[in-house]
């Protein structure tokens, strides 16, 4: 049984120091999201266009698909995976073990990809 976004992105909220997710499309659109306590609907929506663009540039300027970003502010960090069709969004605590949350994402956007492919 294949899992939907939203379980693999609740899947990813459970390391510790990981206080959101969410996957947004190549338009920015929010296509799935897990709870976080930084961010509301409106916000989200933002960071998913800013991010889309981001990425676009990017790969555009770096002549390259594959994207991996990580912008850290004072409070949280937010790391950024380009998929193919869109964008994985990690929302982090300062102290988080960023290779476990790396690992993670690498999984996630596996799954999360052949979603966005159908």
């Amino acid at each position: 049984m294949e899992r939907t976004m939203d379980d693999i992105l609740q899947n990813v909220n459970l390391i510790l120091g990981v206080v959101g997710s969410f996957v947004c499309s190549e338009d920015g659109e929010t296509l799935a999201s897990a709870p976080t306590r930084l961010f509301g609907r409106r916000a989200l929506a933002l960071v998913g266009r800013l991010t889309s663009q981001t990425i676009a540039g990017l790969r555009t300027s770096q002549k390259t698909r594959s994207v991996e970003l990580s912008l850290a502010y004072a409070n949280w960090q937010l790391l950024i995976k380009s998929l193919r069709g869109g964008c994985l969004c990690i929302l982090c605590l300062p102290g988080v073990n960023r290779p476990l949350v790396r690992m993670a994402a690498d999984s996630a956007a596996k799954e999360i990809a052949s979603t966005l492919r159908r």
